[in-house]
């Protein structure tokens, strides 16, 4: 990306700054422990990925959407990709763009 671009895990301790160690950490499958095996690394790097698809169009997008205005890639200043939430068969993940020292928040959601 143009840009830095942060990827975090919201645990019960707060923030923790993604590292190769938690790269193979399967993400929590909700309450009844069951769902198709996911890692941290892979789902994180999906998400960075789609952001990044067709020269950062979702990004644009959403950032543009809540501007009123059209958004380019120079504006982006960085990008904190926050991994929320889980269920046995969804994900939600935070993502904080900074635009013109602001920043602005989305929320991606997988299944």
């Amino acid at each position: 990306m143009h840009f830095p671009v942060r990827l975090s895990i919201n645990s019960p301790d707060g923030l923790v700054a993604f590292s190769a160690r938690h790269a193979r950490l399967p993400l929590p499958w909700g309450l009844d422990g069951e769902g198709p095996a996911l890692a941290y690394g892979p789902y994180l790097d999906a998400l960075k990925s789609f952001l990044g698809h067709n020269k950062y169009q979702p990004l644009l997008m959403a950032i543009s959407e809540h501007l009123e205005r059209p958004v380019t890639v120079p504006e982006i200043q960085s990008v904190e990709i926050i991994s929320q939430k889980h269920g046995a068969f969804y994900h939600v993940a935070q993502v904080r763009a900074k635009v013109s020292g602001e920043y602005y928040s989305f929320a991606v959601n997988s299944a």
